[in-house]
């Protein structure tokens, strides 16, 4: 890979793929030998293995993603008028523009002599 290529996007290994280097790691594979054979990097294979043999209950599930929320379907909006107005022309975000502080009253301050 030179320079000028984009970096490969990521990937979840699948299940089937942590069960493949589970079932080798307890055949008696070494962490590099499962590497070069299953075509993952020594640290994704470390990671499955240790993540099995923390959780033997559950060795090859994966803990869920917090993630993006999904997007609310339209009916559950509701009538909500600018809901309905999302995407018409002129229904843009207006921007920020904070109030300007009013002054102080200017309190005399009496001076004794």
């Amino acid at each position: 890979m030179s320079s000028t290529d984009p970096k490969p996007k990521r990937r979840q290994t699948t299940e089937a793929e942590r069960a493949a280097i589970w079932a080798l790691r307890r055949a008696g594979f070494s962490y590099g030998e499962i590497s070069k054979r299953e075509g993952h990097a020594r640290s994704t294979v470390r990671s499955v293995c240790q993540r099995a043999e923390q959780h033997p209950d559950a060795p090859l599930k994966l803990k869920p993603r917090s993630g993006r929320p999904p997007k609310i379907h339209e009916p559950a909006l509701g009538t909500n008028a600018s809901l309905q107005n999302h995407g018409a022309k002129g229904a843009r975000k207006k921007r920020y523009r904070p109030t300007p502080r009013k002054k102080k009253p200017s309190i005399p301050v009496e001076t004794s002599t």
